[in-house]
């Protein structure tokens, strides 16, 4: 398989699994969980920064981590991870109140 297919399959079956989940449970998020997401987007750039150093060479062609562009990327990666959470958590809470409102009408 291409190495694209792999990242393709890395980041969409689960993002298919969560919301497989969200649609037939009543999980909901807690916003302020986005702190969790903060800490782990640090850790996994300062990992990433780390195995490009290491390995000599990216892990994602995108983020070589020898420009100013790249960490310019990096941080527009960790705001939007936030952002992305923050969005994903307003969008299934409010699916769940709409569909707890409409089983009490």
């Amino acid at each position: 398989m291409h190495l694209w297919g792999v990242h393709v399959m890395v980041h969409w079956w689960p993002c298919l699994c969560v919301l497989v989940n969200v649609l037939f449970t009543r999980c909901q998020f807690d916003k302020g969980d986005w702190r969790i997401v903060a800490v782990y987007g640090a850790v996994y750039l300062c990992v990433n920064y780390v195995g490009v150093q290491v390995r000599g060479e990216p892990l994602y062609p995108f983020l070589p981590w020898n420009t100013w562009k790249s960490h310019g990327i990096a941080v527009g990666l960790y705001l939007g991870g936030i952002a992305e959470f923050m969005g994903t958590a307003w969008l299934v809470n409010a699916v769940k109140r709409w569909q707890v409102k409409g089983k009490s009408e």
